[in-house]
């Protein structure tokens, strides 16, 4: 065993040596100074200016009949189609050989090039009135931007109720396209919905029954694997022997912690339906769902954009994966931009039918308008633009009709706005910003909605570092 004396020794030993290699390497930085040369180099790099692609604007077409027992479908003639543009777009039509009647017209992709640094603006929309003994109402919808990604909030395919999904290529190459379909059970086990192609420069139309028959609250997620397109559910409605509605329906905001559905018009008087027992899908109802794996906690509330009292909030539990509904009775008549806030990533939106029970119509989530936007108003009864503000200021939009002096609109922070406009008309909203809108329908035979959506981006310049 070492004794402490002899412990002590070493240790002062140990201690001896490395106070004395302190002191060397002390007395050499001392003695000597030495200059480390720096060496510095710039990376080339190259600055890329790509050609921006084109403003392109996919208008949906036709309404369509749907076949018997899941037959060919066929083009309903008679539609409009309204476009605001800086320049004269050009028009290509789009094939789809699985219909008939497409001499009646068809989708359209509508095109203007981009010349220098300034992005120009486009909108185009649509809108048609149907009078068949299967199929009646009123339908518009905005031409939109084909997408890598998309969810249609819409659609039932209980009995009585038809959807029918189409996707728009309007590309060179193919797309390949993937369906994930949820239902108020969960995802939907959809064999054939995974790998559908849509060729370049066709649509292709995809009834919902024949992948999933009997689900009262789809939600669809529309992705692809290559290519962009355009999606939208076209739903209608028959009871007994009676129709009972149509809607086009577009893609509704990405799933987010925060959605906003602007405008939701809600009747003098509320559409008879069968009881609270029992469910009816004439019912004003919020359809949501949570994409991810975790149950959320929502918060629902409401902006009255007259300026009057919201009803108060409501607070909800969506189960994780499955699509649920939450009744609106309280809404009165009015419009309303309806707010959901959640601790989980949901979509949604709001179908409202009308009084008579003739027309419904779907209001979806979409998202801040920016800037400056055009907007096309197709034809219809009573259009009007609505404007939600979801900034901390108040903002102060100006909207300028082609022919006609501009209209100056404050929209409250946390507020919402509507103004009247002018069916078959183009205007240029500016000084948006934090501003959602939307447009609504809503006469006495006519119910319909759809988003305002923003400028695509332009090209920005890309640095490129050469190995």
């Amino acid at each position: 065993m070492v004794s402490p004396k002899r412990i002590a020794i070493i240790s002062g030993r140990v201690i001896a040596g490395a106070l004395g290699v302190g002191l060397v390497g002390v007395l050499a930085v001392g003695l000597t100074s030495v200059t480390i040369p720096s060496v510095s180099a710039k990376a080339p790099s190259v600055q890329v200016h790509p050609t921006a692609a084109a403003q392109t604007r996919v208008c949906t077409g036709p309404l369509l009949q749907p076949g018997e027992s899941g037959g060919q479908a066929t083009v309903i003639g008679g539609g409009s189609t309204v476009v605001s543009a800086d320049s004269d777009p050009s028009s290509t039509p789009l094939t789809n050989s699985e219909l008939s009647g497409t001499d009646q017209g068809s989708a359209t992709a509508l095109r203007i090039p981009v010349e220098g640094s300034t992005t120009p603006l486009i909108a185009a929309a649509q809108s048609q009135a149907v009078g068949l003994p299967e199929l009646s109402g009123f339908a518009a919808s905005a031409c939109a931007e084909p997408v890598a990604d998309a969810w249609l909030v819409a659609g039932s395919t209980a009995t009585g109720r038809t959807s029918l999904i189409t996707l728009a290529n309007p590309g060179t190459a193919d797309a390949n396209v993937v369906l994930e379909i949820f239902g108020e059970s969960g995802r939907v086990d959809a064999p054939g919905a995974d790998g559908i192609i849509v060729r370049a420069g066709s649509q292709k139309v995809v009834p919902l029954a024949s992948l999933a028959p009997g689900v009262e609250k789809p939600i669809i997620h529309v992705s692809t694997r290559g290519g962009h397109v355009l999606a939208t559910l076209q739903q209608s409605s028959v009871r007994g022997l009676t129709p009972s509605g149509v809607e086009l329906v577009g893609p509704a905001a990405a799933p987010a912690l925060t959605q906003y559905i602007p405008g939701v018009v809600i009747p003098e008087t509320p559409a008879e339906i069968e009881g609270d027992d029992t469910y009816d899908d004439r019912a004003t109802a919020l359809r949501l769902m949570v994409p991810g794996t975790v149950d959320a906690q929502v918060k629902i509330s409401f902006v009255n954009e007259s300026g009057g009292t919201a009803p108060m909030s409501l607070d909800a539990t969506v189960p994780a994966g499955e699509v649920h509904e939450i009744f609106l009775a309280n809404l009165p008549a009015g419009t309303f931009g309806v707010s959901v806030e959640s601790d989980q990533p949901v979509v949604g939106g709001v179908r409202v039918t009308a009084s008579n029970g003739s027309d419904f119509a779907w209001f979806t989530s979409t998202v801040q308008v920016g800037d400056s936007a055009r907007i096309a108003i197709a034809p219809g009864e009573n259009p009007r633009l609505h404007l939600g503000n979801r900034g901390d200021a108040d903002a102060r939009v100006t909207l300028t009709p082609a022919d006609g002096e501009p209209i100056e609109v404050t929209v409250p922070a946390g507020g919402g706005a509507s103004v009247p406009v002018t069916a078959g008309a183009g205007y240029v909203l500016a000084g948006a910003g934090d501003v959602l809108a939307s447009v609504s329908y809503a006469g006495p035979n006519e119910f319909s909605s759809f988003t305002v959506q923003p400028a695509s981006p332009g090209s920005s310049t890309v640095t490129v570092y050469p190995r």
